[in-house]
């Protein structure tokens, strides 16, 4: 298996709870709270690293998917992860640029609400890019209840 970076795996794991939830589209408030009981029960991971790590490890390791689906799950990851590494690195210089605008004495509120617009667009596109490959991983793995042994595999592997 290919060594990933941290961040990167932290971003599959994320994929993985996605995927595994997408079949269930309509929620109850009942379905919501074990959910919820179902997230909290996840061994923590205290850096994106940690989280991409545990997805990596999990879809390298999947039964049910063959070696095609396993690359190109990998390339799917890498992507996302190049990506997203980009858009936080900008998030980060965004909020410092933020944080520096608010200790000078002459700042401009609509300066501090650009900034805020910018930083949300950018967390919006940092979700948007992981919806998105939420979508490619449901065309390589499949959907429906015939795959739901997939997820369930890949949801509750031990790390």
């Amino acid at each position: 298996m290919i060594n990933f970076n941290i961040n990167y795996k932290k971003t599959l794991v994320i994929l993985v709870a996605f995927v595994a939830l997408q079949s269930c589209s309509t929620k109850t408030t009942k379905e919501e709270r074990q959910q919820e009981a179902q997230i909290r029960k996840q061994e923590p991971a205290d850096t994106p690293q940690e989280i991409a790590e545990r997805a990596a490890s999990i879809f390298a390791n999947a039964p049910d998917l063959t070696e095609q689906q396993k690359q190109q799950l990998d390339t799917i990851y890498r992507n996302v992860y190049d990506e997203a590494m980009i858009i936080c690195r900008d998030i980060g210089q965004t909020k410092s640029l933020m944080y520096m605008t608010l200790v000078r004495a002459d700042y401009k509120s609509t300066e501090i609400e650009n900034l805020k617009k910018k930083i949300v667009a950018l967390d919006k596109k940092r979700l948007d890019l992981m919806f998105d490959a939420l979508e490619d991983v449901q065309k390589v793995v499949g959907r429906g209840i015939d795959k739901e042994k997939t997820y369930k595999q890949l949801s509750s592997f031990n790390y």
